[in-house]
């Protein structure tokens, strides 16, 4: 391949934009929904992440050379980041969401289907188009990130 055509490749097709996307998820069950903007919220994603999937293997001789052999898909956390509003609704509405998980005073455990949703992930084209979507089935948050104060900082 040479790279004339490499440039036209590139030039025909385009390269896909990372930074058009819309994350879209639903409330759980466990969640209040009035209490909560979730079209704001959704806005508010800064960075998503599709997932990498990876074969599990395991290795295997039944003649000659050991082979690995597949037995298994694994996928990688999913890690969304949010900017927080002055308000912090965004961060409540994820503090609520994984008091779902685990009720924070009685540390009662609370059922699968009452605090799982189903997020997609859909890349958009220049004209908002869709692209790609991958949905994340069964989603819930596992870990929310300590957000850093600081009185010299300027920033969001």
């Amino acid at each position: 391949m040479s790279l004339q055509r490499f440039k036209e490749e590139v030039k025909g097709r385009s390269l896909a934009r990372t930074n058009r996307f819309i994350v879209e998820f639903g409330v759980p069950p466990l969640v209040q929904k009035d209490s909560y903007n979730l079209e704001m919220i959704q806005l508010f994603c800064e960075t998503a992440s599709i997932p990498g999937i990876n074969i599990a293997t395991q290795p295997n001789r039944s003649f000659g050379e050991q082979r690995e052999i597949p037995y298994d898909r694994n996928f990688e956390p999913v890690t969304l980041n949010f900017y927080v509003d002055q308000a912090m609704t965004v961060k409540s509405f994820f503090d609520a969401w994984l008091d779902t998980v685990i009720d924070p005073t009685s540390r009662t455990i609370n059922y699968y289907d009452e605090y799982v949703t189903d997020i997609s992930i859909t890349v958009l084209g220049l004209n908002d188009e869709k692209i790609y979507t991958i949905i994340l089935y069964e989603a819930y948050p596992k870990n929310i990130q300590s957000i850093n104060l600081d009185q010299n900082n300027k920033d969001i």
